[in-house]
């Protein structure tokens, strides 16, 4: 098992969360980055031709199982 010596205490614990998060979490206006607004973006769809590809493949892998379940 662990020793005891291994633990920390809660006061050890802490005052290492005090040192990370620090004492005063409130942000100045400095800490921020300034964000730039970024335009709207106009999106395109386009129509593939591959759709039909794409039903004639779900056709082939349909029947392919079909095929298989009738092998029995």
């Amino acid at each position: 098992f662990v020793a005891p010596d291994q633990f920390k205490t809660y006061d050890e614990l802490k005052k290492k969360l005090q040192e990370v998060v620090g004492d005063d979490i409130r942000a100045t206006e400095s800490d921020f980055v300034s964000q730039k607004t970024v335009e709207d973006v106009v999106v395109e769809e386009t129509v593939s031709s591959d759709s039909g590809e794409t039903e004639g493949e779900e056709t082939d892998a349909l029947s392919y199982f079909q095929s298989l379940g009738n092998e029995d």
